[in-house]
């Protein structure tokens, strides 16, 4: 058990309980990269699921990103082989062998291998259809569905998939870290998930996730405490960013400091100069019109990207004025980078947090 994961059981038997009372059947949450999401899935819902006989499947369709539908097909298979004493008859039926070593731990064969034993889709759908007891499928990364026309025909067959049954016993939650990618599919009306989940919110930590980290740094440090009102004020000055919080506090701990404003300065300009390495490199890559108007979103610009005032200050530092169609493509090239997203209707902002603030001091 990692004493460092802070349980969110409250935002979890939320999701469950909707689940199993037939309030909720797909929910959809987007966060940032490194809020806690894959976490949450990992450490809170599938040990819940085991206590209500309910079967979890976490898929992450970044672990083959050529192939979602393969990395749905292993995770499937995976799951059901490490319960292989209660699917012992539905992984027969699949016909999956998994590489095996001498010490009888499943390993990673190669991709021709692989290739030759996993499953077809159909036979998959087909053997979790057989299983009585509900199904949570887990799916991360979710936004990667829309990246590509080729995943078109399994986005299509996973939607058929869980929506079909009469029962409702597949539900699922996807979650993913780029808005605009989850925007493309659930939020458009031609989109494949539209209309098949329900947004909620994934919350931001508060005091409570720094009272329990100081209660862990206390622990593996001897005693050692820490000013709870600064140690809040910092997590504020992080954005809320959970993974960094805890991360300074584990620097500290190893490296025997015990002011926490000594290791807020020590970690954060360590992290905060790798990180503005990243988005400088991000940004040098973008066209000039493309930095103009991130730095205008970044700044809260609310005059409309399409008008005549926006147009004059684009203007003054491009040195020519850009037409409407060039602003929705730099728009669009933003978007499918991941650093804007779609709100509502020509309303755009930056999708990362600490890039606005980054973009903001620019």
């Amino acid at each position: 058990m990692d004493r460092w994961h802070y349980p969110r059981h409250k935002l979890c038997d939320y999701i469950l309980q909707g689940m199993q009372q037939g309030l909720l059947e797909r929910v959809t949450f987007f966060a940032p990269r490194k809020r806690g999401k894959t976490q949450f899935i990992t450490r809170d819902v599938i040990p819940a699921c085991d206590k209500i006989d309910v079967l979890p499947i976490y898929i992450d369709f970044w672990s083959d990103k050529d192939s979602p539908q393969n990395a749905f097909i292993d995770a499937v298979t995976t799951t059901l082989e490490s319960r292989r004493n209660m699917f012992s008859k539905i992984l027969a039926k699949l016909k999956f062998t998994p590489a095996v070593s001498s010490s009888g731990v499943t390993v990673k064969a190669e991709a021709n291998a692989m290739s030759s034993q996993r499953p077809t889709l159909h036979s998959v759908f087909d053997a979790l259809n057989t299983h009585d007891t509900p199904i949570l499928l887990l799916l991360d990364e979710v936004q990667h569905l829309a990246t590509s026309a080729d995943y078109a025909n399994f986005t299509a067959a996973l939607r058929s998939f869980m929506t079909a049954r009469s029962d409702n016993k597949i539900k699922a939650i996807f979650t993913g870290s780029s808005q605009e990618g989850l925007n493309k599919l659930f939020k458009n009306t031609k989109a494949p998930f539209y209309d098949a989940s329900q947004t909620i919110p994934f919350p931001q930590l508060d005091r409570d996730f720094v009272v329990h980290q100081l209660g862990v740094f206390k622990s593996v440090t001897g005693g050692r405490e820490l000013d709870e009102e600064l140690a809040f004020s910092i997590f504020t000055q992080q954005q809320f960013h959970p993974a960094r919080f805890s991360e300074m506090l584990k620097f500290m701990a190893l490296e025997g400091i015990y002011d926490i404003q000594v290791g807020f300065d020590e970690h954060d300009q360590r992290y905060l100069l790798n990180e503005r390495s990243e988005f400088a490199k991000s940004i040098e890559q973008l066209n000039p019109l493309d930095k103009i108007l991130l730095k205008l979103l970044a700044k809260d610009w609310n005059k409309g990207l399409y008008t005549d005032e926006t147009k004059s200050v684009l203007e003054s530092e491009l040195g020519k004025r850009p037409s409407n169609p060039l602003i929705g493509a730099a728009l669009t090239r933003l978007a499918e980078q991941d650093l804007i997203y779609n709100e509502s209707r020509g309303v755009w902002l930056v999708a990362d947090p600490s890039l606005k603030s980054f973009m903001s001091e620019k």
